[in-house]
């Protein structure tokens, strides 16, 4: 089995902390969120974040609190690529954490046959290998393509993806 790395949180928890790990191309998803794989180090930093949490709750969960721990606690390392390895998915609401990147100078795509240089934008890259300009950054881009050509690259949407094979290097003179 191919496992691909990732770091993963709960969005929906502010200041959730991230943590690494990898996951299964073929079983990538539950119900749209992410089935990761934890190594023991990973895993025993997840429970020990989850005894923080639940140390905290009223005592009127204390029962279903310990249930939980031993639950996680009864999780067995599985032996992938010959590396033990827990599986924290398929019960999680997991959402795989995206890399920020940046495009660097001379990072060229053309928009309706216009040759605009992306240097400084930022994306995320998706499953898919597309380059998905971040909303944080869909000003600048504005800016840089003036109101006619973002009319077109965002085509009624909200943002901007370009297939990373669209991207080339352009020697400037």
């Amino acid at each position: 089995m191919n496992l691909i790395k990732a770091k993963f949180t709960f969005s929906d928890y502010e200041d959730f902390p991230t943590f690494e790990g990898a996951y299964d191309p073929s079983n990538r998803y539950w119900n749209g969120w992410a089935n990761p794989y934890f190594n023991q180090a990973t895993r025993d930093a997840f429970i020990e974040y989850e005894k923080t949490l639940l140390k905290d709750m009223s005592k009127e969960y204390q029962k279903e609190n310990e249930e939980f721990l031993a639950e996680l606690e009864s999780i067995q390392a599985e032996t992938i690529n010959g590396e033990k390895l827990y599986y924290f998915g398929g019960f999680f609401c997991w959402d795989e954490v995206e890399e920020v990147k940046t495009f660097p100078k001379n990072s060229w795509t053309c928009f309706d046959r216009t040759e605009v240089d992306l240097a400084g934008i930022r994306y995320t890259v998706t499953p898919t290998y597309w380059n998905k300009i971040i909303n944080d950054d869909m000003p600048r881009l504005k800016e840089i393509l003036g109101d006619r050509l973002y009319e077109w690259a965002i085509d009624g949407g909200h943002t901007v993806e370009i297939p990373q094979d669209e991207i080339f290097c352009k020697e400037v003179i």
